[in-house]
């Protein structure tokens, strides 16, 4: 039995705190809404966040000190305001094209949008077309804009990495949500539209792998549990009813166990679940390692100095190699291992980019994808 928290609905994806005490959202009249949950009291209050009858949709920081959002005017642009220094700021998009200084400026618009562990970059989808010789091609891609720079206390330079570098012809990804515990984990829906055909899929963005969860019949907006060990996502029961659907997952949370089954129903339709719980936690910060299941690296982006965090193993020196996407070694090197158990390796040389670093640590090359800026 689901019970309604205001009798103002939403007309986009709620987005919540970490802490589950905020949610915000874009109402009908297109004004972003508010609502604070006292877990303590149970007391719960409805606020308007902005007034302006211009919003599409709206996303918030996992500490509550952000939003981030998009406007009813499908421009290529990505709002964000600061609650503790009462600035907004604004942020153009554009598709990387991983050859220094130059880009494309083929985005039309974004519409998820999400926040990652650190409060410094976020997630996106976007629409964008290319004109070609024989017509127009549409598609939708996932990217990363770091749109907060935390050592600055202020905004970030704005600088966008793709989840993927290239997609198939007539393919799509969108609705990215991350894990709620490993940051370099997320959920998305994939679109072919040449077959009419969807998927939930999650992936690994570090070491590159990509689980299928669901073969679904439209958009599944995917969320994990707070624990990670399940997924939530949009479904259709047999009746054509639109439910929200759950599945258990493998320790990787890339891999479904078992089938889906039927996780909330509801007369009016069941749709854009989100799962979050009550309470305060420790969240991971940009220059901190986020991989406890494979090679720990920071900071991620880097910009000229990779730290490979190496604390079990007790050798002195450590053989790495990096790779392109496309698997060809651009460099290798021996690197000694220092006191503190981590070992520095120089890519300034490298282009702006994605890479993929391995490490052999006792005897098993490791990997870690490492976002490289210019």
């Amino acid at each position: 039995m689901a019970y309604p928290l205001s009798d103002i609905g939403p007309s986009s994806k709620p987005s919540v705190t970490d802490d589950g005490t905020i949610i915000v959202y874009v109402d009908a009249d297109n004004t972003l809404q508010g609502i604070l949950i006292d877990w303590q009291t149970g007391e719960v209050e409805q606020i308007t966040v902005s007034s302006e009858q211009i919003w599409r949709n709206v996303a918030i920081s996992k500490d509550g000190n952000k939003i981030a959002a998009v406007t009813v005017d499908n421009d290529h642009f990505i709002y964000v305001y600061d609650f503790i220094i009462e600035e907004w700021g604004e942020f153009e998009l554009y598709n990387p094209t991983y050859t220094e200084g130059v880009e494309t400026g083929d985005v039309v618009f974004a519409d998820v949008l999400e926040w990652d562990h650190s409060g410094e970059y976020l997630a996106y989808d976007a629409f964008s077309e290319i004109n070609t010789t024989t017509g127009i091609i549409e598609y939708w891609d996932i990217g990363f804009i770091r749109v907060w720079d935390n050592g600055a206390a202020n905004f970030g330079d704005g600088y966008i990495e793709k989840l993927f570098s290239g997609l198939p012809e007539n393919t799509s990804v969108a609705d990215p949500s991350f894990s709620k515990n490993s940051p370099y984990i997320m959920a998305f829906d994939f679109f072919d539209e040449y077959d009419d055909a969807y998927f939930v899929l999650a992936a690994n963005y570090e070491t590159g792998d990509v689980g299928e969860i669901f073969e679904n019949i439209d958009l599944g907006y995917p969320n994990y549990s707070v624990d990670d060990t399940k997924l939530i996502f949009d479904a259709y029961d047999n009746q054509d009813n639109s439910v929200i659907a759950i599945t258990s997952l493998a320790a990787d949370k890339i891999t479904p166990v078992g089938n889906p089954t039927i996780f909330i129903s509801d007369t009016n339709g069941a749709f854009w679940g989100v799962w979050f719980a009550n309470g305060d936690r420790v969240l991971v910060s940009a220059n901190e390692p986020i991989s406890d299941e494979t090679l720990a690296v920071f900071p991620n982006p880097a910009m000229s100095t990779l730290h490979l965090s190496l604390e079990d193993t007790s050798d002195s020196e450590v053989s790495v190699k990096v790779s392109d996407m496309l698997g060809r070694v651009l460099q290798q090197a021996t690197l000694p291992v220092g006191a503190d158990n981590n070992a520095s390796l120089q890519v300034g040389n490298l282009p702006a980019g994605q890479y993929v670093v391995s490490a052999l640590i006792n005897g098993e090359w490791r990997a870690a994808r490492v976002i490289k800026t210019p």
